[in-house]
């Protein structure tokens, strides 16, 4: 189990948070990030059989998308945040500025940004590299 500190903004304390890796821990102690949920998420739906891959963000939020066999596309899903179908929200809602989003599925990686905002052209043209996020990527 791997550990992180979280910082509460009213009283400045710090708190170990536990990050559990196994879905079980999870699931008994009902205390997680993102990732944690995300990977908890993608792993009942791979289990009901539905193809699902992880999506991550370089501001370090987590999500997954699930391909609907109707449409043909992937819909988001952010079952940290209870959200289906706002892939927007990121960047409107919260005022995210995003960098790179990044999808990753057991046959393949993308660059999925332009669904995650209405500025496509202007982050790519502010953004780093695409070659150093993958080489950050794989070094992870």
């Amino acid at each position: 189990m791997d550990q992180c500190v979280f910082k509460c903004k009213k009283c400045e304390r710090d708190t170990l948070f536990p990050r559990y890796n196994d879905v079980r821990n999870l699931l008994r102690t009902r205390r997680g990030r993102c990732g944690e949920w995300a990977n908890c998420f993608a792993l009942l739906c791979r289990a009901l059989g539905y193809d699902t891959r992880h999506v991550f963000d370089t501001n370090d939020h987590v999500w997954v998308e699930i391909f609907n066999l109707e449409s043909g596309e992937w819909l988001h899903v952010d079952p940290c945040e209870g959200m289906v179908d706002a892939p927007l929200v990121y960047s409107c809602g919260w005022g995210t500025r995003l960098a790179y989003v990044i999808a990753v599925s057991r046959d393949d990686v993308q660059d999925v940004t332009w669904r995650y905002t209405v500025k496509h052209k202007q982050v790519c043209d502010t953004t780093h590299s695409k070659h150093i996020l993958v080489s950050g990527y794989q070094n992870n």
